[in-house]
């Protein structure tokens, strides 16, 4: 509140503050609050490139009837719980890299692969999850009457965190303002752009990346049954983490 209330200050009062020559950027540290980093251009990092070693085809059924979700009751955190810590069948998992220091992720990180698609349209969904042991900052309700929000530490460790998402339409292969018809006989290359985010990574924990098809927390939930085959050998996962 103090930068603001200095950049106010400046732009709109004229006080000379010397808001003017701190950096452009400040980035709150997901890991300890009272860490802000300073950048002038951002993202600051290059990207790494992950190809998966893994070869053949492994299949996602797109059924979330056979999930843990239930409609009425929306428990999200169940059916994330169920994609990122159990082997499932709709959904692939890779670990990427086990860190052995403090790696920081900043910037938009983009997937590719191929994938045979047995219904005329479908919803493609990816994650990256920072998977390991520790007490995180969360969004948490403050109890007041305005049902604000405050970043405080999980009073138990939690197993994983949800670094970005990513999504697209398979119809949109191409571009996002057209559609193409899918022929379940064919295979299509795919590749979209995950959310923006500055997140640090803790030593010791692993980055991951899972591919499934409908997002409960952000896309439409079809009640049709999908059946998606992904040649792993063909997906390359970009990080700006270098």
């Amino acid at each position: 509140m103090s930068l603001i209330d200095r950049w106010l200050d400046y732009y709109l009062k004229g006080m000379d503050t010397g808001i003017q020559d701190e950096a452009k950027i400040f980035v709150e540290s997901n890991v300890d609050q009272t860490v802000w980093m300073k950048e002038e251009h951002w993202p600051p990092r290059q990207m790494e490139v992950y190809q998966i070693k893994d070869s053949g085809v492994q299949t996602i059924i797109d059924d979330l009837s056979k999930t843990v979700y239930d409609r009425k009751k929306k428990n999200t955190k169940e059916w994330l719980d169920e994609l990122v810590l159990t082997q499932n069948a709709h959904s692939l998992s890779f670990d990427l890299e086990t860190f052995k220091k403090s790696v920081r992720f900043a910037g938009r990180a983009k997937v590719q692969f191929r994938a045979r698609i047995n219904q005329p349209t479908a919803i493609l969904s990816a994650m990256l999850v920072e998977k390991g042991e520790q007490k995180r900052l969360t969004c948490q309700l403050d109890g007041n009457e305005n049902r604000s929000f405050r970043f405080k530490l999980e009073q138990k460790p939690s197993a994983y965190s949800v670094i970005t998402r990513g999504w697209m339409n398979a119809q949109n292969r191409n571009n996002n303002y057209s559609k193409e018809e899918i022929d379940p006989q064919s295979w299509y290359t795919y590749s979209f752009e995950f959310v923006s985010n500055d997140y640090t990574i803790a030593p010791g924990h692993t980055l991951s990346l899972i591919l499934y098809g409908m997002d409960v927390d952000q896309t439409q939930l079809p009640w049709v049954s999908t059946t998606i085959e992904v040649d792993t050998s063909s997906i390359v996962v970009e990080c700006p983490i270098k």
